[in-house]
């Protein structure tokens, strides 16, 4: 299978948001209101989170975060043109339709890096200007801001406008849906697919983040040391990936080929003998016996789909509202 970063010389960042939860403490719900619903106030302070992650390697770049709900909230377009400045001069964007707007992908172009954003179907008729465009077909446009664009982004200056391509796929797993692509990139639309096709890895590093560390729960008390938890687990993520790195390289694999939690366990368990090497023959010994053993944690490779379709979970049943000790409970 040709690989679909071939035909792009640049590393490829994919950019999207997650939510942590954090503890229910006065300055977290200061700094990270809960959200409303029709019954009011939820209990848990809510965080915004953006991240840049590589789509071959899985390392991340320091990600974005800010108020999810609340008087002053932001949004992930606003935290992803924040962190968009710490990515490599020459990195590609890679974004799915939440940042496939103007505003976004013209940041992103005024720092000189390339970009690949999904964009909603009436969302590309306008950049198309009404014309219509075939499967497997790119068409050149000058994408100019709408009157919505300017009201939501009034900073963007008179005259603002991006020069690329829009590119309409089929969408492999529903035939019937056409996908639409803006992009500086000059390629064609089936390599366009390819390349996108590389957005979900993110949501299978987010799960790791989340998950596999557990930074799904934050329970410090205070905004310091909460932030201080999302960059520690971040930087203990990027060694489990430095480590799948540097071992699927040895072994002629490639990074996701790996299994991330036994990586994690390998890396753990490896630890107090790295620390304990008095010399730099012994650090590199234990080094290499690592990677040999995380070179063994392949992941299976499904000859065919799942037996079984995906399914959601249904909602679980309703508890009784919590009286007030205060008040006097009826009978």
């Amino acid at each position: 299978m040709r690989d679909p970063l071939s035909d792009v010389p640049h590393p490829v960042y994919v950019v999207d948001g997650t939510t942590l939860r954090l503890a229910h403490e006065r300055e977290l719900k200061r700094a990270f209101p809960p959200g409303r619903n029709q019954h009011g106030e939820n209990h848990w302070p809510t965080m915004l989170l953006v991240a840049f992650h590589d789509v071959h390697t899985g390392l991340a770049m320091r990600p974005s975060w800010g108020a999810m709900y609340g008087p002053r909230p932001v949004g992930e377009q606003e935290l992803a043109r924040e962190a968009v400045q710490r990515l490599p001069a020459d990195a590609v964007v890679l974004g799915d339709g939440n940042f496939g707007i103007f505003a976004f992908a013209y940041a992103v172009q005024q720092t000189q890096r390339p970009v690949l954003l999904r964009l909603t179907a009436a969302r590309a008729h306008k950049v198309l200007k009404g014309n219509r465009l075939r499967p497997g077909r790119r068409r050149k446009v000058e994408w100019e801001a709408s009157l919505w664009d300017r009201k939501a982004h009034p900073d963007l200056p008179e005259g603002a406008m991006l020069k690329g391509w829009v590119a309409a796929c089929r969408n492999p797993a529903r035939k019937e849906e056409i996908l639409y692509f803006f992009t500086t990139l000059d390629l064609k639309p089936k390599r366009i697919l390819a390349l996108y096709k590389l957005r979900w890895n993110i949501e299978t590093d987010l799960r790791s983040l989340k998950r596999t560390l557990d930074l799904h729960q934050i329970t410090s008390k205070t905004k310091a040391m909460v932030e201080k938890d999302v960059l520690m687990s971040v930087c203990a993520y990027n060694v489990v990936r430095a480590v799948m790195y540097l071992s699927a390289s040895g072994a002629g694999l490639t990074p996701r080929q790996l299994s991330f939690s036994v990586t994690q366990d390998a890396v753990m368990a490896a630890w107090p003998y790295l620390q304990r090497a008095h010399t730099e023959a012994e650090f590199h010994q234990e080094l290499q016996r690592l990677l040999q053993v995380v070179a063994q944690s392949k992941l299976p490779e499904r000859s065919r789909k799942r037996s079984y379709p995906r399914a959601i979970w249904g909602r679980g049943g309703h508890f009784p509202f919590r009286h007030s000790p205060n008040k006097e409970v009826r009978r």
